[in-house]
């Protein structure tokens, strides 16, 4: 079924989507347009209802609110607002100590080490809470700068961020945590990645391991709590995450203090008394009908369409020669929903690279390594430089641009980072074009 031949509602549903995009590719929108075939009439006002959740800000409980529940602690009121445009977060910056686009994750190490910060906190760090309730504490951040050169001469710096705490309400963070700062990701085009087949991302890896070179990425092994089974995980910094829907509920819970089926527990730390005294036990603020219509609404959203001209060829020849195309995959197929494959541009494997000491964190997530991360789609690269509160690349946002993003890559990722440094100043140019128009 073509898209003109949907029903109205659908039809409605899918323009809202793709907000006038009608250049983004025919297989973007045919495999959009085949995700919609299964929906009914009825079932755009659930996208509808998705969207409206969405952009809602909450409140406490007891306030005369349909969107009620926030809390006991969080960060921010609404999905939204860290996900400007279906954008990324804003970036880490020295100034900002309650940015709320980034989130940070504890975690014990194996040895116990960093237990007694879970016990006071929680995994997650929040910034804000409700009347009566202690605020946890900020974030706050200094740089390290590290300069270089390219083989032209050119001099360039980089910024490492050095994360630290301030206004704790439960006490120290214990040095021997493990801490991790991620920034909000885009999520435009993410119902498109669920239906990379997970035949083709394993095949990615082997094909890799058998190469003998240096890029040996593998897929991360995740428990899938909704179809209780292990499975290949896809989504998050780390591939942490199999699906949509779970990937929502914890956003909702991380971020909001929104419980669901899936998260049913508010994230105060066992040692947090006006917390749990605060959390309401039992009571499920986000249920399963608006979980769903959340997850529907982000799985049609398309990624942004690309801006690549007849200029643009020599950036992407630069592109696959420096190497960065044998993880930044620019053809991966999907599959639709009459089972048949059809082809999409993300520029990712969904595996996951070691990328060496420079970006390492040292938090294992799932099978993930503190060294490894997953490639980053790079379809809508361009539109956070449009953006410029938004402009920070990179899992935490520490890359102000997109050079120095690439020069942050290390490990399997080496060789491909020296290609590009050693390109001159109007090849770095055009390769950067390229990068800037997916």
């Amino acid at each position: 079924m073509t898209a003109a031949a949907l029903p109205v509602p659908i039809i409605r549903v899918l323009m809202t989507l793709m907000r006038g995009v009608v250049s983004s590719g025919v297989a973007v929108i045919a495999v959009l347009a085949s995700s919609a075939v299964s929906l009914s009439a009825d079932d755009s006002d659930v996208i509808e209802r998705g969207r409206a959740v969405f952009h809602a800000a909450w409140v406490p409980p007891g306030a005369a609110n349909e969107f009620t529940g926030l809390g006991p602690v969080f960060n921010t009121d609404s999905c939204a607002s860290c996900h400007v445009d279906n954008g990324r977060g804003a970036p880490v910056r020295a100034d900002d100590r309650a940015n709320t686009s980034l989130v940070v994750k504890f975690a014990a190490r194996d040895n116990g080490g960093g237990a007694d910060t879970i016990r006071r906190y929680g995994n997650r760090l929040n910034y804000r809470a409700v009347t009566g309730v202690p605020a946890e504490g900020e974030l706050t951040v200094a740089f390290e700068t590290i300069e270089g050169r390219f083989a032209d001469g050119e001099r360039y710096a980089l910024q490492k961020p050095v994360y630290g705490f301030d206004k704790l309400g439960n006490g120290a963070v214990a040095k021997d945590t493990l801490v991790a700062v991620r920034m909000a990701p885009p999520i435009a085009g993410l119902g498109l990645l669920e239906k990379v087949p997970e035949d083709w991302i394993k095949a990615r890896a082997a094909a890799n391991g058998a190469s003998g070179g240096p890029v040996k990425g593998r897929p991360n092994a995740v428990w899938d709590s909704i179809n209780f089974r292990m499975t290949l995980g896809r989504f998050g910094w780390k591939a942490d995450t199999p699906n949509l829907t779970r990937i929502i509920a914890a956003a909702f819970i991380t971020d909001m203090g929104l419980t669901s089926r899936l998260f049913p527990l508010d994230n105060c730390g066992e040692m947090q008394s006006a917390c749990k005294a605060s959390a309401a036990p039992s009571r499920i603020e986000v249920d399963d009908a608006t979980l769903d219509a959340v997850t529907q609404y982000v799985a049609l959203l398309p990624p942004p369409p690309p801006r690549i001209d007849a200029d643009s060829e020599r950036g992407r020849a630069l592109f696959a020669s420096t190497g960065c195309i044998s993880c930044h995959v620019p053809k991966v197929p999907v599959m639709m929903a009459d089972g048949k494959t059809s082809e999409i541009a993300p520029y990712t494997d969904l595996l996951l690279h070691d990328m060496g000491d420079g970006l390492a964190d040292g938090m294992p997530e799932a099978a993930a390594t503190g060294r490894e991360w997953r490639t980053a789609p790079l379809w809508g690269l361009g539109l956070a430089r449009c953006t410029p509160d938004r402009a920070g690349y990179l899992h935490d946002g520490r890359a102000r641009n997109v050079s120095e993003a690439i020069l942050w890559h290390g490990g399997e990722a080496a060789q491909a980072r020296h290609a590009f440094a050693r390109l001159d100043a109007q090849q770095r140019e055009a390769l950067l074009k390229f990068l800037d128009g997916l």
